[in-house]
């Protein structure tokens, strides 16, 4: 075991100095939220932080203990008859849907007889160090995704609330981080989503903006996804290196092959991923999963007071990105460290410290859960989708074959057992929706669907793809008949995989514009017109996508609404009866309903600027609004811009 560090070791000293930093800006970004700091003294705190890059010096990642493999055991297949137990469980948690169902029987009964196995040592491979092979890879596919995602455009509907996080942080330094309300403009607002105060990303993109003086909307929308798709490739290599070091530079590109594919719905593990890497929940999917997963396996194999280290530093790294991973990085973690598990007393030690160093988050989730119940809860129940819908309508069957036929791709490597036993456990605690059903009614309400985020399938897909591969390179040369099976099973699985539907980055609302803002060119029109007519202590009443529009300018007017929950969370504020008002006249904006003019409403309000949708032009509107002192200035993007002087105004908004 070397002493030093090698050029060889290289990817493994950047790795944990990413996550040794991010882990410390997290420390310090917490204490901020939850002590009350205001965000130049986080600047200072973040500062700092950086220190947290001298994590290798702890985690010695050059140093890897020598042992030798253990061969792949002999299947016991009695096992099968307790993987029935849950296939009622798996009714439940894929809708009773026959196929799925029958797709789950076909993965879990083969590989709970496969996961048996016997009191073997599993553990990954101590081949860590990398060749010129890895690192030409690790180039080209880092130089790939960051082309691919600066090219794609694909506004998304959280940028208004997420991006003005980054606005308003940086207008208001002397304010509490995380605690206010940016969007509406109304003074002592709170922050409305309260599940999102663990959430620092956005207050690490007003850091970067601050330490680069880079605009905010060109940091957030092209600067940082840029150098996430081109650091991600190594995330995706640390856990194909130790399951497939020979394979792991073939596994990291089509790792990226997976999630350019991976479409078909909105909600989709890939559609979180290239399109929208500009939102911390997409880094986490994309690649803080897999870095996550990558310190347990290493953590399982080691067990030492090193490894526990970066395995308590990555859940911390990777919880920045998204409050969801204060449940679904645990998951994540027990999944795996389940999967290296050795039933004596030193694989029962491993295990624990492992899922002792979730302490953090599991405290960072406590916290949040009090400071929801101190709400009153959410007024908007969360965005919940059926599981299969989060791994995709037309591939999730696909999927989950594919990620049952790993280990058999593997032929006799000895980390075959400890994919198969990570599959299984992951197929009967997560895919079944065993997992929501014991997180309890108010974490599942919320976070039900992305529970799937724990598994990096697209990792585990390129790594089975890769040996399919060199299977069919044997069989090339041999003929061998099991060669020829794997490799024909691989060609039909992706062919069937990749003609299943849309890819990721295609169609739902992506266009191509290289280094472009992800937004919407008509609305963009439509805020520089308003924002020529209103200033900031004005306030504007337009239809969800034009409010969305000037909720990401630093110059925003105040905004009566943007989306219908936001409005909803912030009832507890204001009160329902202001939140009425506010949502009559949002749904007035929009046009969609027949309704009267809400006058005395945009009264009440103080509303100088109407944006309304063009189909909302009847006469009655237009002696409606000219009675209070509107005029119709002029029509952008399909929407009627209207506008009445201050004196015009009630007395009390003057």
């Amino acid at each position: 075991m070397p002493s030093r560090p090698r050029l060889a070791d290289a990817p493994w000293l950047v790795l944990d100095a990413l996550v040794g930093w991010l882990a410390a800006w997290q420390l310090v970004a917490l204490a901020a939220v939850y002590v009350g700091l205001s965000f130049d003294v986080l600047t200072a705190l973040g500062v700092l932080a950086f220190g947290g890059a001298l994590l290798p010096a702890l985690t010695r990642p050059w140093e890897v203990p020598e042992r030798e493999d253990e061969p792949v055991s002999a299947v016991r297949w009695w096992w099968v008859v307790p993987a029935l137990l849950v296939m009622p469980l798996a009714q439940q948690g894929l809708e009773s849907r026959a196929m799925a169902v029958g797709v789950m029987a076909l993965i879990t009964l083969p590989l709970a007889a496969v996961h048996v196995a016997p009191r073997a040592r599993v553990a990954p491979s101590t081949e860590l160090r990398a060749d010129a092979l890895d690192v030409v890879s690790l180039a080209v596919t880092g130089v790939a995704a960051t082309l691919i995602t600066t090219a794609l455009c694909r506004p998304d509907v959280d940028d208004g609330y997420y991006l003005n996080e980054v606005l308003q942080t940086l207008l208001h330094p002397d304010l509490a981080v995380l605690s206010f309300d940016g969007i509406h403009g109304v003074p002592g607002a709170p922050l409305q989503q309260v599940i999102h105060r663990p959430q620092t990303y956005e207050a690490l993109v007003a850091f970067v903006c601050r330490l680069t003086g880079g605009e905010p909307r060109t940091v957030y929308w092209l600067w940082m996804p840029a150098v996430v798709a081109a650091l991600s490739p190594l995330a995706w290599w640390s856990v194909a290196r130790q399951l497939v070091p020979r394979l792991a530079w073939l596994a990291v590109p089509l790792t990226l092959g997976v999630l350019c594919t991976w479409g078909d719905g909105p909600q989709t593990i890939a559609r979180f991923g290239l399109p929208r890497l500009f939102q911390g929940k997409s880094v986490f999917v994309f690649a803080m999963v897999a870095v996550v997963v990558h310190a347990s396996l290493r953590h399982a194999s080691e067990g030492t007071w090193r490894s526990a280290l970066r395995l308590a530093a990555a859940g911390l790294a990777a919880s920045l990105f998204t409050s969801t991973a204060l449940v679904v990085a645990p998951i994540a973690v027990g999944l795996a460290l389940l999967a290296g598990l050795r039933p004596d007393r030193a694989g029962l030690r491993t295990f624990g410290t492992g899922l002792l160093t979730t302490t953090p988050l599991l405290i960072t989730l406590v916290l949040s859960f009090l400071e929801l119940r101190a709400a009153g809860g959410l007024a908007s129940d969360g965005y919940q989708q059926a599981d299969t819908t989060s791994l995709g309508n037309m591939r999730s069957a696909l999927a989950l074959a594919w990620l049952a036929s790993v280990p058999w791709w593997m032929g006799d490597r000895p980390q075959r057992l400890l994919v198969a036993r990570y599959v299984v456990v992951s197929v009967l605690i997560v895919a079944s929706g065993l997992g929501p059903l014991l997180l309890g009614e108010v974490v599942a309400d919320l976070l039900n669907w992305r529970t799937f985020w724990a598994i990096p399938f697209a990792v585990l897909m390129g790594v089975g793809a890769a040996c399919g591969l060199e299977s069919g390179w044997r069989a090339v040369v041999t003929w061998r008949p099991m060669d020829v099976a794997r490799v024909g099973w691989l060609a039909l699985l992706a062919t069937m995989f990749v003609r299943a539907g849309d890819w990721s980055v295609e169609k739902n609302g992506i266009e191509v514009h290289f280094a472009q803002p992800k937004v919407k060119p008509g609305f963009e029109e439509l805020a520089d017109a308003v924002l020529a007519l209103a200033g900031p202590d004005d306030v504007v009443a337009a239809p969800p996508d034009a409010s969305q529009a000037l909720a990401m300018r630093a110059d925003k007017p105040k905004l009566v609404g943007v989306w219908v929950r936001y409005l909803n969370n912030l009832t507890r504020f204001w009160g329902q009866e202001e939140t009425d008002r506010r949502l009559a006249v949002l749904e007035y904006t929009r046009g969609t309903k027949p309704m009267g003019l809400p006058a005395d409403v945009l009264d009440t309000l103080c509303v100088r600027v109407l944006v309304v949708a063009a189909k909302r032009r009847s006469e009655n509107d237009r002696e409606g609004l000219g009675a209070i002192g509107f005029t119709m200035v002029r029509e952008v993007a399909g929407h009627v811009i209207w506008v009445r002087p201050r004196e015009r105004l009630p007395g009390g908004c003057r």
